[in-house]
């Protein structure tokens, strides 16, 4: 996942400083984009780690009715 995130804040770079001078609005959809990867990593990586707690909630739960 890491390696995904990653390419996707090097391409919007990338197309950022390959805009043309003129292009502040592809400049702005791309800034955009770009700072948008963190947030999204951050929440999908909060939402896996809440399902791998419930998960071992969910176990234990289990145990205790064995």
């Amino acid at each position: 996942m890491k390696e995904a995130f990653d390419y996707l804040k090097t391409r919007y770079r990338e197309e950022i400083f390959n805009t043309s001078y003129n292009d502040h609005d592809q400049r702005q959809v791309l800034w955009m984009a770009y700072n948008m990867v963190e947030k999204i990593k951050g929440h999908l990586e909060s939402v896996m780690n809440e399902g791998k707690l419930a998960s071992k909630e969910l176990d234990q739960l289990q145990n205790l009715t064995k």
